[in-house]
């Protein structure tokens, strides 16, 4: 039986697929699969292929490896064909370590400032600005003329992320913990013209703080953040604009700030700090 690659058995118009994952390496060709499931620790070339005919055994229940070695040996070499085509080797059969290895300078995770402007389109999770467990403070610089109200930045979704945005003249930021929020209002109106407001959040210990909204530099208001994400969601995020409402019931569709967010900025600390 098949251990990796899910091969679709419905008829399309591909001929050749390949397959590799941690070590997993897999091939289909004209209603052949042949499959080897990794072990680590274990040298690639000892490990068995397995082989089935998915047009009479769409279930995988039948290795036909040792029926037809010929057959077999073509599949094995066309995999590794695919496999120089498409840049897979040296193969690599590291899972947790890849995660924890030190980030390449060009990663968006090694930046610690990153600045948006309006009419950015959908920033997908990676991409953005890892607040995990850090200090962080946003700032977005603003032109209002007529009390303009709207979203600045939203990331994830109901079950969790955060939410910045003016509601009612007010600044507001909101932060979602699976469900728990935290929010916190501006004391004043914010005002109309050039007009700055950040929300700064300090770490106090691991995975929470206390986060201070402001109107140019002053403050308008705290609130205690008792429980951060461990990591972030994977929806993303967008600038100036409302796609994935991440703040309860609140406000529920704020409007787009098009043409009133001039920039947004974020400056993170060190992680763990």
């Amino acid at each position: 039986m098949s251990y990796c690659f899910g091969a679709s058995h419905v008829k399309s118009s591909r001929k050749v697929q390949y397959f590799e994952m941690f070590g997993n390496r897999a091939i289909y060709a004209d209603g052949w699969k042949a499959v080897s499931r990794h072990f680590q620790d274990v040298e690639y070339d000892d490990e068995p292929w397995e082989l089935f005919h998915l047009e009479s055994d769409f279930s995988e229940a039948h290795d036909l490896a040792e029926k037809h070695p010929k057959k077999l040996d073509e599949l094995i070499r066309l995999w590794h064909v695919e496999a120089g085509k498409y840049d897979v080797f040296p193969l690599d059969d590291r899972s947790v370590e890849l995660f924890s290895r030190p980030l390449m300078a060009h990663s968006p995770y090694a930046r610690d400032k990153f600045v948006y402007y309006p009419s950015t389109s959908h920033i997908q999770n990676k991409a953005t600005p890892d607040i995990t467990d850090r200090s962080y403070r946003i700032d977005a610089d603003l032109h209002r003329t007529h009390n303009e109200d709207g979203v600045i930045i939203v990331y994830g979704n109901l079950w969790s992320g955060y939410g910045f945005y003016i509601a009612n003249n007010h600044a507001v930021f909101e932060y979602n913990f699976c469900g728990n929020i935290s929010r916190v209002i501006s004391k004043k109106p914010v005002p109309n013209g050039e007009v700055s407001v950040s929300f700064d959040f300090r770490r106090t210990g691991h995975l929470q703080g206390t986060g201070t909204l402001e109107i140019d530099g002053l403050e308008e208001g705290k609130v205690q953040i008792p429980r951060t994400l461990t990591f972030n969601s994977m929806t993303g995020m967008d600038i100036g604009r409302n796609a994935h409402a991440p703040f309860s019931n609140f406000v529920k569709r704020p409007a787009s700030l098009e043409g009133v967010l001039v920039r947004v900025t974020f400056t993170l600390g060190d992680a763990g700090d």
